[in-house]
C-alpha cells in the first residue's frame, strides 16, 4: 500500500515546496493621495512593510530601507516610508478634471474668509502662507458663508485614510512654497477601483474625458485598483486651491456696537474640566451658572436678576489655571440679525509678572442690552479664531 502512494505523494510535496519558494516573502502596504486642482492631479504613493518588492503596473519596484533623513529632505516624504528604487515615495501626475467642490476667497478689512461650496465638502483647510486653519466642517453643496479661520497646529489629521505622519508630510509639502491656499476633503474614501468616462470613482472623486484624445484617456484613474498581494491599501483624495485672492463685494460694514455690562465676575470659580462659553437662557440657567461660580465661596452673593425677554446673559468661564494674573476681558459685542458676536480676550500673566501661585478658575457673565439672542459667537479679537458658538438648548454648564 505505501509502495502505491509514494509516486503520488513525491511530486505533491515537491510541488508545495515551490510554491513556498515563489510566494510572497514579508507584508507589502501601499497608501496612495491624490492632490486634486485645476491642471490636474498629483498621486503621491507611500510604501510599507518588510517585502523586497512592490509589484506595480510597470513591473516589480525594490523596496529599500525605511526613508529616515531622505524623507525629511525631499517635498511630502515620511520617514517611515519605504524607499522605493531608491525613492522615499512615487510620485506622478495624472490627466483628470474636476470642477472645484469650494471657492475661498478673503474678506477685505477682516481675517473673515468667503466659503462657496458647489458640492458637499466634509473637512477644509486654510494656509496663509505661515499657519494652517480650519474651516467649517460639513458644508453643504451650494452654500455661500462667512467662515471665521480656527487656527489648527496638525491639518490634515484624521482626514480620509491618511496616518498622522502622512498628513503633516502632505500637509508640510503643500506649505513649502509659503503661498496662501485651501486643501479640501473630497468626499468619500476609496479602497481603489476603476474611473470610468465622465463618472465617479469609489472615493467619489469625479472625471471627466475631453476632446478627440477622450478614448485613449478612457480609463482616467484617480483611485486605480490596487496591484495584488497586498497586505493593506489606503486611498486619498483632496483638491486643492493654489492661490486665494480677495474678494472686495464680500465684505460688510460691521455689525452695531451693542450696549452691555458685566454683572459679576470672580478668579475661584469651580473648574469645569475646559473653557466653557455659555448662553443663559433663562432665570433657572442663571441660578445654575451662579452656583457653580460661587460653590466655593463662603458668603456666595445672591442669584443677579436678568430680563430675558430684552437682554441675553453670556458666561465664560476658563479651566483651571495654575496661579493668578489669568482673566478674561470682554473687548466688544456686536448684534447682527439676531445673533451675537462677542469677542473675548483671555488674559495671562506677563512672563516677568508677579503672579500669586494659587491655582485660579476666573469666569466672567455678562447682560447685554436690548438684544434677545439664540447664536452667540465668541471669537479672538486678535486673530479673528472662533473660541465657541452657543446656541439655544446648548448643553448644561
Amino acid at each position: 500500500m505505501r509502495t502505491h502512494l509514494l509516486p503520488t505523494l513525491v511530486p505533491t510535496v515537491l510541488l508545495a515546496f515551490v510554491l513556498a519558494a515563489c510566494a510572497p516573502v514579508g507584508s507589502r502596504e501601499l497608501h496612495e493621495v491624490v492632490l486634486v486642482d485645476q491642471d490636474g492631479a498629483t498621486r503621491l504613493r507611500y510604501v510599507y512593510g518588510s517585502a523586497d518588492t512592490l509589484p506595480l503596473e510597470d513591473g516589480d519596484l525594490q523596496l529599500g530601507r525605511t526613508a529616515g533623513e531622505a524623507a525629511e529632505a525631499a517635498a511630502f516624504g515620511v520617514p517611515a516610508a519605504r524607499l522605493v528604487d531608491g525613492e522615499p515615495l512615487l510620485r506622478s501626475s495624472l490627466e483628470v478634471e474636476l470642477e472645484p467642490p469650494l471657492l475661498v476667497a478673503r474678506i477685505p478689512l477682516t481675517t473673515d474668509l468667503r466659503v462657496v461650496t458647489t458640492r458637499p465638502v466634509p473637512r477644509s483647510f486654510y494656509f496663509d502662507g505661515q499657519r494652517w486653519f480650519e474651516l467649517p466642517r460639513d458644508l453643504d453643496a451650494g452654500v455661500t458663508v462667512t467662515a471665521v479661520p480656527r487656527p489648527v497646529a496638525t491639518p490634515l489629521r484624521g482626514t480620509a485614510a491618511l496616518t498622522p505622519a502622512e498628513a503633516d508630510a502632505v500637509a508640510g509639502g503643500l506649505a513649502a512654497d509659503a503661498r496662501p491656499l485651501v486643501v479640501a476633503l473630497l468626499d468619500g474614501e476609496a479602497s481603489g477601483g476603476d474611473v470610468a468616462d465622465g463618472g465617479l470613482d469609489a472615493g467619489g472623486v469625479e472625471t471627466a474625458a475631453s476632446g478627440p484624445d477622450a478614448d485613449d484617456a478612457a480609463q482616467a484613474r484617480l483611485a486605480p485598483r490596487p496591484p495584488g498581494g497586498l497586505d493593506e491599501y489606503r486611498y486619498s483624495a483632496f483638491w486643492v486651491q493654489r492661490s486665494v485672492t480677495t474678494d472686495p463685494d464680500a465684505y460688510r460694514a460691521p455689525a452695531r456696537p451693542t450696549l452691555y455690562e458685566v454683572i459679576a465676575r470672580g478668579d475661584q470659580g469651580t473648574d469645569p474640566g475646559r473653557d466653557r462659553f455659555v448662553l443663559v437662557e433663562d432665570q433657572d440657567e442663571l441660578r445654575s451658572f451662579w452656583n457653580t461660580v460661587q460653590a466655593s465661596s463662603f458668603r456666595p452673593d445672591p442669584v443677579p436678576e436678568a430680563r430675558f425677554e430684552r437682554e441675553t446673559v453670556v458666561g465664560v468661564r476658563l479651566a483651571e489655571r495654575p496661579s493668578g494674573g489669568y482673566g478674561i476681558e470682554i473687548v466688544d459685542v456686536r448684534a447682527e440679525d439676531g445673533e451675537l458676536f462677542v469677542d473675548v480676550r483671555l488674559v495671562e500673566p506677563a512672563p516677568d509678572a508677579l503672579a500669586t501661585t494659587v491655582v485660579t478658575t476666573p469666569w466672567i457673565l455678562v447682560r447685554v442690552l436690548g438684544v434677545d439672542a439664540s447664536v452667540v459667537w465668541f471669537r479672538d479679537p486678535d486673530d479673528g479664531a472662533l473660541f465657541a458658538v452657543a446656541r439655544a438648548d446648548d448643553a448644561p454648564f
